[in-house]
């Protein structure tokens, strides 16, 4: 048995969403990857947090994400500065901070403070406050980089590792429950994994919670991973055994997120003006189940679904490019597994691009989807950790 004291937590920072896992496999949360600036004191606070049901205590927090950040490791615009994150910073308009499509995420401070702020998270449930209303805590921390990054820039991997190293501090501010509760933040050991390789492994190993969409075989294969997120879709070659391909891996600097933009932009053209709120509501729109790709214009329904499968064909029409590239060009690829919350958002237009001309395979559970690389990643980082300890036995 692992040791229960150890604490290992995997975060996967998305573009476009924060997941991780936190202590076990069964313990996911996912927000919003936004900032934005807020003063020491804000209105709109939960009325009384002591009547929140204990399993809805950590959606409370997510929803009240208040806090002051301080790291060596931060630039100005961040260090010692209080934002607001998640869905608190989505209901302010004004300052938004959203981590761009081109960004190098291993030298970002918005990911930083993600990495950080889902620590803190951890933090306060799981361990005690001091009498100074201080925890200090430690853990095993899980963290991804792109592979295009790794691949192309070693010093990229290193510089993550040195900024995450080190003593951190986050400050909840009016966080119910928590105010004015600090963290110290250690990451005793630091797993940094290619994104999209950790879902292969979470989907390869089966557990209680994935028995359902596990594939032992993908082991055994030689898998192109395509991940598509929010500003990036992850193209990674997993030779069998699990092992990634640097030189024949790849991706592109593109995900759904701009295509929403444009889809958004659109509707207001042909609309009167009317301005969806933000991707997510689009999304909403989009998925419902009694009126799917309907607003309404004063009252009015209105169908916006051509214009969505216009450009969501399009994206998906660039990914299956890149897609058709690499199985031309690397020889002895199995299978194509889509993966990453833009795959269930493109899926019919990519089965339509593809016209079942390679092998592809989508994960059926689409609540899982986003998680596998933050599983994955905590599987890794586990074993690693048990092998540490059986050998110093």
């Amino acid at each position: 048995m692992i040791n229960e004291t150890l604490r290992i937590i995997s975060v996967d920072g998305g573009n476009k969403d924060i997941k991780a896992v936190m202590g076990s496999l069964g313990n996911a949360i996912r927000f919003p990857n936004i900032l934005c600036p807020l003063p020491d004191e804000r209105q709109n606070l939960e009325d009384d947090y002591s009547s929140v049901k204990k399993e809805d205590k950590l959606t409370t927090q997510l929803k009240n994400l208040h806090f002051k950040v301080k790291s060596p490791s931060l630039g100005a615009e961040f260090h010692e500065k209080v934002f607001g994150a998640g869905e608190l910073a989505m209901k302010n308009k004004k300052g938004r901070m959203e981590v761009p499509e081109r960004t190098v995420k291993a030298t970002n401070d918005q990911i930083l403070v993600m990495y950080l702020l889902v620590a803190a998270l951890d933090a306060i449930n799981t361990k005690n406050r001091d009498w100074t209303n201080t925890i200090h805590y430690q853990a095993v921390l899980s963290a991804f980089l792109p592979i295009v990054d790794l691949k192309s820039k070693k010093q990229y991997k290193e510089k993550f590792l040195s900024r995450l190293k080190g003593k951190h501090e986050i400050q909840f501010l009016q966080m119910p429950g928590f105010e004015g509760t600090r963290i110290f933040i250690t990451f005793t050991e630091i797993y940094v994994s290619p994104e999209g390789v950790a879902a292969v492994i979470d989907l390869a190993i089966p557990e209680e919670t994935n028995a359902h969409i596990a594939d032992t075989s993908l082991m055994s294969k030689k898998v192109l991973v395509n991940e598509i997120g929010g500003g990036t879709t992850e193209q990674p070659i997993v030779n069998k055994g699990g092992v990634p391909d640097k030189d024949e891996s790849g991706g592109l600097r593109i995900g759904t997120s701009s295509y929403l933009d444009e889809i958004m932009k659109e509707i207001s053209v042909v609309h009167e003006s009317y301005e969806v709120s933000s991707r997510e509501k689009l999304i909403e729109y989009m998925q419902d189940l009694d009126k799917p790709y309907h607003i309404k214009v004063n009252g009015v329904p209105r169908g916006f679904k051509d214009i969505a499968e216009r450009h969501l064909g399009s994206c998906a029409k660039r990914i299956f490019d890149e897609i058709d590239y690499k199985w031309k060009n690397v020889d002895d690829l199995e299978v194509a597994l889509n993966i990453g919350g833009g795959s269930i958002l493109l899926k019919p237009y990519l089965e339509k691009a593809n016209n079942r001309k390679y092998p592809f395979q989508f994960v059926s559970d689409e609540k899982l989807v986003p998680f596998l690389n933050a599983r994955g990643g905590w599987k890794i980082a586990q074993r690693k950790e048990e092998k540490k300890r059986l050998t110093v036995k």
